[in-house]
């Protein structure tokens, strides 16, 4: 327990004729009524020789919040935010405050820090107490910061602290995508932007609303910077000659899910040859009247069965033949 009673100086020595000024300060650390003595020992000559009766009954001023409650409206989760907490006393006392820590635990939604947690409030002032909230749920919060003034033990001030806590917020450029018609089989990315403007990081995950989608995304995850941006590429990648319709869900954690409308229209072939025969295939030099036998693979990567019809083109088989036997008379 600190001492109440300071005496300067404790020990002196008064020249002969003269005279010495004691001073005798009292600091009440508790709420009671003081009934003590002063004993002065002179050397040599004995103890208690004066005793000086001191009388003092500690009071506690009446100090108040000038804000009913502190109201610090949306804040960021995690992201402190500052405002001042106002201690006024009216009266012609003066008071030291503490304000007490918080009890933190799993449960706690809101946690509060006081950079100058204890003080002196002057008598007939206003003493201002720098009050950091931060936020750990969405919604709206409320916690209560209890003061307490020298010479109590319970908490003399509560005074609630409200927020409602937010997640980041992020606008996504683009709310509908539309390819119209493109090749089958082939990347066709279009680039969406994502803005945060919030002051805290923005994870965020993407998925679609089809389990076997035509689309992708890429990245599928990541997060973005405070006031940052970030671009991720939406590929279409169709596999049939057919319309698609789908709907990418970005949902940012703590925040809200955007929704982009995507629709393309397939256009080309979905059989595919390996090697490749097209746009032409080039046998190379041959020997004539010889066999020759070229190998490939087709492989049909769409949704649907398809039927092959093979023909060549422009040569009808009872035309080769009229030719050659022309060509035989010619040439007799």
């Amino acid at each position: 327990t600190p001492r109440e009673f300071l005496i300067e100086p404790q020990s002196a020595t008064i020249p002969p004729m003269g005279e010495l000024d004691i001073r005798i300060t009292l600091l009440s650390n508790t709420l009671k009524k003081y009934d003590v003595p002063l004993v002065v020992d002179v050397e040599n000559v004995g103890p208690e020789i004066i005793v000086l009766p001191i009388t003092a009954r500690s009071v506690i001023p009446s100090v108040y919040s000038v804000q009913p409650t502190m109201d610090f409206g949306r804040c960021f989760l995690r992201h402190p935010y500052e405002l001042s907490l106002k201690l006024a006393n009216d009266t012609d006392l003066n008071t030291r405050y503490e304000v007490i820590p918080q009890t933190v635990n799993e449960l706690t939604t809101v946690k509060l820090y006081c950079s100058q947690p204890r003080g002196v409030l002057e008598s007939q002032s206003v003493a201002e107490v720098p009050v950091i909230v931060s936020s750990y749920v969405v919604g709206k919060c409320t916690e209560n910061l209890c003061v307490r003034l020298y010479g109590t033990k319970d908490p003399t001030l509560i005074v609630p602290i409200t927020c409602t806590g937010e997640g980041p917020v992020v606008h996504v450029s683009e709310t509908e995508l539309n390819w119209g018609k493109v090749n089958v089989l082939e990347d066709h990315p279009i680039k969406v932007d994502l803005l945060n403007e919030s002051f805290i990081m923005a994870p965020f995950t993407c998925g679609f609303a089809r389990s076997n989608p035509a689309f992708r995304v890429e990245p599928a995850e990541s997060q973005i910077r405070p006031l940052d941006s970030l671009s991720i590429n939406i590929i279409a990648n169709l596999n049939d000659c057919i319309p698609f319709q789908d709907r990418l869900f970005i949902n940012f954690t703590d925040g809200i899910r955007h929704t982009v409308e995507l629709s393309a229209h397939g256009c080309g072939s979905t059989i595919v040859c390996n090697p490749s025969i097209s746009p032409v295939l080039d046998l190379g030099p041959r020997f004539s009247n010889r066999p020759f036998d070229y190998t490939f693979n087709l492989r049909n990567v769409g949704r649907r069965r398809q039927q092959l019809f093979w023909t060549i083109d422009g040569i009808i088989q009872g035309r080769v033949r009229k030719s050659l036997t022309a060509l035989d008379s010619e040439l007799s």
